[in-house]
Formats: C-alpha cells, sequence, structure tokens
C-alpha cells in the first residue's frame, strides 16, 4: 500500500516538487531556489534539520 506521500507525489509534477537533501552533517534540508529578475541575480534559501520525508511545493508553478 502506498503511503499518503507516495501518493501526493504521484499527482503533482517533478517540477513543483523540492525533496529534502542530506547535508554533510548527515542533517536534512530543503533548498529553494529562486531565479531573479533583469536586475537581480538567482538566490536561494536553505530550511535545516527538517524531517527525512519533507516535500515542498511550489505553488506558483499551477495556473491560477
Amino acid at each position: 500500500m502506498s503511503s499518503d506521500l507516495d501518493i501526493l507525489r504521484e499527482l503533482i509534477k517533478d517540477e513543483a516538487l523540492v525533496t529534502a537533501k542530506e547535508g554533510w552533517n548527515g542533517k536534512n534540508f530543503l533548498e529553494l531556489k529562486e531565479h531573479g529578475g533583469r536586475r537581480t541575480s538567482e538566490y536561494k534559501i536553505e530550511i535545516r534539520n527538517i524531517p527525512e520525508d519533507t516535500i515542498a511545493i511550489k505553488s506558483d508553478m499551477f495556473r491560477s
């Protein structure tokens, strides 16, 4: 039987999901990247010490 998280991953396109990564210290983190506009460069934010099965959904990837 699939877990709820597996079902959610099937329903949402891969480009709209951010999955946890393992850091050098063995703790998990999410890395969220945003592309800058014409005058700004790309930047990223890390959310550290999260559970392994954590995912983030990029809600701006969906049509209004």
